[in-house]
């Protein structure tokens, strides 16, 4: 993340966060490139990021891209490109002094075991034996 999170409300007093999110694109032979995209964000969503996630976490965003047109003060047309975040992933770098103590962070990363099979590998399977390809 590019900055803190910016927490506004709207009428209703509902949490608006925005925040800005780096994206490197790598190319062989070539210095990578950074895309900065703004991400937006609502409800308990909102709430996490506003908590949880600051400036140089490293997070996963799932959402849709929404474009906007407008015209500037010298009547000149702008465009701006906003991610609406339906979920936000925390990896690395979140809050640490201020977190809550009924939310401690992980003492060591995840290690999945035998059984964490992703649900799809598991039904493969399953599927063919119903179908009859199993024998």
């Amino acid at each position: 993340m590019g900055r803190d999170p910016e927490v506004r409300h709207t009428q209703k007093g509902e949490k608006v966060v925005n925040f800005s999110l780096a994206t490197d694109r790598w190319r062989k032979g070539a210095a990578s490139e950074t895309d900065w995209h703004e991400v937006v964000v609502f409800g308990q969503t909102g709430e996490f990021v506003a908590n949880y996630v600051k400036k140089g976490s490293c997070v996963i965003v799932r959402g849709a891209i929404r474009y906007e047109t407008w015209e500037d003060k010298h009547g000149q047309k702008r465009t701006s490109t906003k991610i609406n975040a339906a979920m936000v992933e925390l990896i690395s770098g979140g809050r640490s002094k201020d977190e809550p103590a009924d939310h401690p962070a992980p003492e060591k990363p995840f290690e999945a075991g035998d059984d964490d099979v992703p649900f799809a590998v598991m039904i493969a399977p399953l599927a063919a034996a119903l179908l009859g390809v199993i024998a």
